[in-house]
């Protein structure tokens, strides 16, 4: 079993697609995954899985579609394997003992169009 962490975007924001953090979980426990846990209501999501890691974002949206009503073009699922988050963390810069923070962006920036 592999470790993942998951963000879902788009999800719980200004009112708009809400999704509570228990029936996710139920639903995500009965697609199959393992010890999953959720923070607060923001669509952050830790899990354990034997499937890859494209697999694990293409179940995680079919769900989605499946068991609540959303608008879909606003959700996007980025799936992190636990080694390659723990290197983006790891990989903070140290500004004089202060909180970090990162944004992950998808698709890529090398994708988008002026």
């Amino acid at each position: 079993m592999e470790p993942y962490v998951i963000y879902l975007r788009g999800i719980n924001v200004g009112g708009k697609n809400k999704i509570k953090m228990i029936d996710l979980r139920a639903a995500l426990t009965a697609a199959g995954f393992e010890q999953v846990r959720t923070y607060i209501q923001s669509g952050n999501i830790a899990l354990l899985s034997s499937l890859t890691k494209e697999k694990v974002r293409t179940k995680i949206e079919q769900l989605l579609v499946q068991k609540f009503v959303l608008n879909n073009e606003l959700i996007q699922v980025l799936v992190f394997n636990a080694s390659l988050y723990q290197a983006i963390i790891a990989e903070k810069p140290d500004t004089f003992g202060m909180k970090f923070y990162f944004q992950l962006l998808s698709p890529p920036m090398s994708s988008w169009k002026n």
